[in-house]
């Protein structure tokens, strides 16, 4: 267990700016507009050789103090993903703006964290902004020992403040934590998960199926999540990182700053991915956007699992049309893991977890040069290459590993400039299926071999 450090505080006070710059990544959006957060994320940052567990949350309202909340399914889970991270943290950062005096919306929020007896660090933050550093009286009414000005822009007070969280963790509680810290440098991999799809159908659902805990917000409402939301888990001693993401949009249906911003974020973090889930409608059935996403994710080179979601909405008579028309639609892919579930209802993902791992698994084999040679050898035997545009016969004389995830094959020969695009499929499905290679693309580079007794 390491230290958990939760960022508590109202909407646009800086929290998502200061979770980035702690754990040196632009995981989270930050944006002028209210409530661009919704879902906690963590992420790991490391001061003094130690590390740290973060949480991101989102911005506390007034109308979650009122009987107005009830009303309101969607403000009632993101209320409760706020408590529940203040109770799993071990020190509350509560965040306020420098700029603005102290308000009765601050005093309730610090009433929210001092109910569940939490260490609390005030960090004003935008100290820049006002005159002289000059501090609002109203924030040491709060009562709270330890605070700190901040600026996070411009980098002020975050050394000081780093260093009063070391010494709270690691000189006040050192018996507690430097075990942890003590452990073997030795890195565990993660297999990362990311959950892709459209919007509403049911991405956040499965997560929550999967782990069996309502972790991420869900709602009927379109665009719910509202950034890349990750969640490690782990499951018979593998660990995982499940990452949720936004409903994935076309360009021309993008209607503002974070449906644009989220969509080239979604594309970006495809490649840290080790297995994705593609997640369709079966309701809808397999739309053209589902299939230039699955191609996406195909042309990224990722190893992927299909979804069908919602299958419980389809009734018995139906199920074999949609089956048919479904696979008719994929024909353009070989060799792939497909699953028909219902996340709400946990109905056919049982297995999950050992299907994620079985694809990982094979999208990392090692192969030797010979055993790929051989398979090559095979592939010209059954179908023979052809001539080039100079009228001279392509050879392909050798193959050898290249890389994994994905699994990227080098073929030596000559003339292999001049491969047809048909013939290229015939080898890739080739070595796909002599390989044994589920749902993880495999990725052919053709060299010419060099003559070293051509004179230049």
């Amino acid at each position: 267990m390491y230290p958990k450090i939760v960022l508590i505080g109202r909407s646009n006070v800086g929290k998502s700016s200061f979770f980035n710059m702690l754990t040196k990544k632009k995981n989270m959006l930050v944006h002028k507009l209210k409530g661009t957060t919704y879902d906690r994320n963590f992420e790991n940052f490391y001061f003094q050789d130690k590390k740290f567990i973060l949480m991101d949350t989102a911005g506390f309202e007034l109308s979650f103090f009122t009987k107005k909340l009830k009303k309101n399914s969607l403000f009632v889970q993101i209320y409760t993903q706020i408590i529940e991270s203040i109770k799993e943290s071990d020190l509350v950062i509560f965040m306020v703006d420098a700029n603005i005096s102290s308000s009765n919306l601050d005093f309730l929020i610090l009433k929210k964290i001092q109910k569940n007896f939490k260490k609390i660090f005030l960090c004003i933050n935008k100290i820049d902004l006002i005159k002289d550093f000059f501090i609002d009286n109203n924030f040491y009414k709060f009562g709270i020992k330890n605070i700190y000005p901040i600026s996070i822009l411009h980098r002020i007070g975050i050394l000081d403040l780093l260093k009063s969280i070391y010494y709270f963790f690691y000189i006040k509680q050192k018996k507690k934590f430097e075990c942890f810290n003590n452990i073997s440098k030795k890195k565990k991999i993660s297999i990362k998960i990311g959950v892709i799809g459209k919007s509403n159908v049911g991405k956040s659902t499965l997560i929550n199926s999967l782990i069996n805990e309502k972790r991420v917000i869900t709602h009927e409402i379109a665009g719910t999540t509202r950034d890349l939301i990750k969640i490690p888990f782990t499951d018979h001693k593998n660990s995982y990182f499940l990452i949720d993401t936004r409903g994935f949009q076309r360009k021309k249906t993008q209607k503002n700053f974070i449906d644009s911003i989220s969509r080239i974020k979604t594309i970006n973090f495809l490649s840290e991915c080790h297995v994705v889930l593609i997640i369709f409608d079966a309701y809808l059935g397999v739309t053209s956007h589902d299939l230039s996403l699955l191609n996406l994710i195909i042309k990224k080179g990722c190893a992927f699992i299909i979804v069908i979601n919602k299958w419980d909405l389809i009734s018995q008579n139906k199920k074999f049309f949609l089956k048919k028309n479904i696979f008719l639609r994929l024909k353009f892919i070989k060799c792939y893991k497909i699953f028909f579930v219902s996340a709400l209802k946990k109905i056919g993902i049982q297995n999950f977890f050992n299907e994620i791992k079985k694809v990982y698994k094979n999208s990392i084999q090692i192969f030797t040069p010979l055993f790929l040679t051989k398979i090559l050898q095979k592939a010209i035997l059954y179908h023979p290459t052809h001539m080039g545009t100079n009228h001279k016969l392509i050879r392909l004389k050798y193959a050898h590993l290249g890389g994994t995830n994905p699994l990227k094959i080098i073929i030596h020969g000559t003339q292999t400039q001049f491969l047809k695009i048909s013939y290229q499929k015939y080898l890739k499905n080739f070595f796909q299926k002599k390989l044994n290679i589920f749902s993880s693309p495999i990725v052919l580079f053709f060299k010419n071999s060099i003559n070293p007794y051509i004179k230049k």
